[in-house]
């Protein structure tokens, strides 16, 4: 979303044009990542969070229940 922006911003800049695939093409040739601007922040809140919440890529996805067993279950 902010890459069409800042496309906006330049084909305005540039006469009032209408926005091109290339303005915004090279708006996101010219974003920098979160983890880069917000590096020291990023690594603050993985330690904050060591310990005190849980890892979601650690959690195994639930087993399917069978219907029967669901139907057992729910009456």
């Amino acid at each position: 979303e902010q890459a069409v922006i800042a496309g906006l911003f330049a084909a305005y800049r540039d006469g009032r044009r209408a926005l091109t695939t290339g303005d915004v093409v090279t708006a996101l040739g010219a974003t920098v990542p979160l983890s880069r601007t917000m590096s020291t922040q990023i690594k603050a809140l993985r330690e904050w969070a060591d310990g005190r919440a849980v890892d979601a890529s650690a959690i195994a996805a639930p087993k399917p229940v069978a219907k029967s067993a669901a139907r057992q279950v729910l009456g």
